[in-house]
């Protein structure tokens, strides 16, 4: 019956080898001729071919087969099995340009991006993370060396081990979670990293590049302390506070990028 339905035969019809020749696709009729021959003479049989059933749908069928042959070694008949497999293909291909589609996204995007199995080899260090870091997926494939390399102190290692990675690990995620690494440069850089555990069981990882930023932030709270400081000593302004200076010099920083970013556009 599964076999008549494949060939799109009537139920009751009882399948023949003349039944299945006539609808190989032509375009696959000498392969499937030459497996033929090649199992007559003793190779497996296993082979993927088009079909045209006899409504001219076209199905993709695997075929597996096996010749019988008498007590002298001479074939004798050939029998096997049909199996539609048009979907699954389908579902392949289309899985396939998924993944195409994907790997580009992760390529070309301008963060970091790390991808791990569960045993710890490293499967994915695209672009920017290489240039963030200085390294290349064949200098650190596995999480060995991504901690050995990256976090070479051994008490801040095992620091950001029991802080972020563990808990990724167990939880399946990790947001927002600040780490200082030292790029192949011997560089201090902060990272901001964002992870998750994906379906399969692998680990993926997002890292920006906060240095600037976090410096950018300590020299204001730098600036805000000594004029605060210098206010206390004069008595200049009345119930200054630390908010209101971080608003002022914010506001100024604003106007000073804004200043450079006009000046660099001219």
């Amino acid at each position: 019956v599964e076999t008549c339905r494949i060939l799109g035969l009537p139920p009751e019809t009882v399948p023949s080898m003349e039944n299945f020749l006539c609808m190989i696709h032509p375009d696959d009729a000498v392969f499937v001729g030459q497996s033929t021959e090649d199992a007559v003479r003793g190779k497996p049989y296993n082979i993927d071919m088009r079909i045209i059933r006899t409504d001219g749908v076209e199905r993709l069928v695997n075929a597996i087969g096996e010749v019988e042959r008498d007590t002298e070694g001479n074939p004798v008949r050939m029998f096997g099995m049909l199996q539609d497999i048009t979907e699954s293909k389908k579902a392949q291909r289309a899985l396939l340009v998924s993944e195409e589609k994907y790997r580009e996204t992760i390529q070309n995007a301008n963060v970091g991006i790390v991808a791990y199995q569960p045993d710890g080899e490293i499967t994915i260090l695209n672009p920017r993370m290489q240039k963030m870091t200085g390294y290349t997926i064949e200098e650190i494939p596995s999480l060995s060396e991504w901690f050995g390399k990256l976090y070479p102190n051994e008490e801040e290692r095992q620091e950001i081990k029991d802080k972020w990675f563990k808990k990724l690990t167990e939880v399946g995620e990790v947001k927002e979670g600040q780490a200082t690494i030292i790029t192949k440069q011997g560089k201090q850089r902060i990272f901001l990293f964002d992870g998750f555990r994906l379906h399969s069981g692998d680990f993926i990882a997002f890292a920006r590049d906060i240095t600037d930023r976090v410096k950018a932030e300590d020299a204001l709270n730098q600036t805000m302390d000594k004029l605060i400081l210098v206010n206390e000593k004069l008595g200049v302004v009345g119930g200054l506070t630390r908010h209101d200076v971080r608003n002022k010099l914010s506001t100024v920083t604003g106007y000073t990028y804004l200043l450079k970013k006009k000046h660099a556009d001219q």
